[in-house]
């Protein structure tokens, strides 16, 4: 997997610039010169990166009364005195989730994985792209699943017409992976599968323990079934797994041996 190319196909090269600043910022900050060269900048060009991340980070949410997120003094950049750890971390997850639901190939990934198999006007329809910017997008995606270096790839069956091939357990991974990125707060990036609609398939007993779930937990259960809903209609077999592995699910899946993974306590 060729990592920082697959960051350049999604996000800007200011945003990955900001995000570096963020990364290295946390706890002591950094000299000037520490982040021109970790940028790749000049002194101006950095300038003008703190600036556009200051105003990115006022605009998030959890962020909207802090005033300058990012100190100067001197040739010194640091956070300001609000941002704690727990502050920090809460800055990364908004600002990465801000990024990739802005990135046009971010959520055209989304869509392919949820589609499987589409059109190229469906996917412009989708994206409200011109047919070709889409066919800008549609490169973009497939330099992609070539530096992820998995089983995954597109496949142009006609003119318009494109599906993605590789494992079903390769889609499944890599598409609950790609969802996790943003799965924090209310977003819901599934286009076919409604999170109220979702919930009303599942039985009492799958409700009641959804409940005893932690916000976090419970959206990794709900981005799950969202999955397995799309695979089912997919009808790819997935690959059978080491007797072990099912052993070990088994296990988990008993609530008195892990209680800790749910909020309640064990009479």
């Amino acid at each position: 997997m060729q990592l920082d190319k697959l960051k350049s196909l999604i996000l800007s090269r200011t945003q990955l610039k900001c995000l570096i600043v963020v990364y290295n910022l946390y706890p002591k900050g950094k000299q000037m010169n520490e982040l021109e060269n970790l940028c790749q900048v000049s002194k101006h060009e950095l300038k003008r990166v703190l600036k556009i991340l200051n105003e990115e980070a006022e605009s998030l949410q959890s962020f909207d009364k802090v005033n300058n997120i990012i100190v100067v003094n001197d040739k010194f950049i640091s956070f300001n005195s609000e941002i704690n750890e727990a502050t920090y971390t809460m800055l990364l997850m908004e600002l990465r989730k801000k990024y990739l639901l802005s990135s046009s190939v971010y959520r055209a990934l989304l869509f392919v994985l949820e589609q499987r198999y589409f059109c190229l006007q469906e996917l412009a329809d989708h994206l409200f792209y011109s047919d070709s910017y889409t066919y800008k997008i549609m490169k973009r995606l497939k330099n992609f699943f070539y530096y992820l270096e998995t089983d995954l790839r597109l496949v142009k069956v006609n003119k318009s017409d494109i599906y993605i091939e590789g494992s079903e357990s390769s889609k499944i991974i890599f598409h609950y992976l790609l969802v996790m990125l943003v799965s924090h707060g209310n977003d819901w990036v599934f286009q076919d599968s409604e999170k109220e609609v979702l919930l009303s398939y599942q039985p009492q007993k799958i409700l009641d323990k959804l409940e005893l779930l932690t916000n976090c937990n419970r959206d990794k259960i709900l981005n799950i079934l969202a999955i397995y809903k799309i695979t089912s209609h997919a009808n790819e077999s997935l690959l059978y797994l080491p007797k072990s592995i099912v052993e070990m699910g088994e296990v988990m899946d008993n609530d008195g041996e892990f209680p800790f993974y749910i909020n309640q306590t064990v009479d």
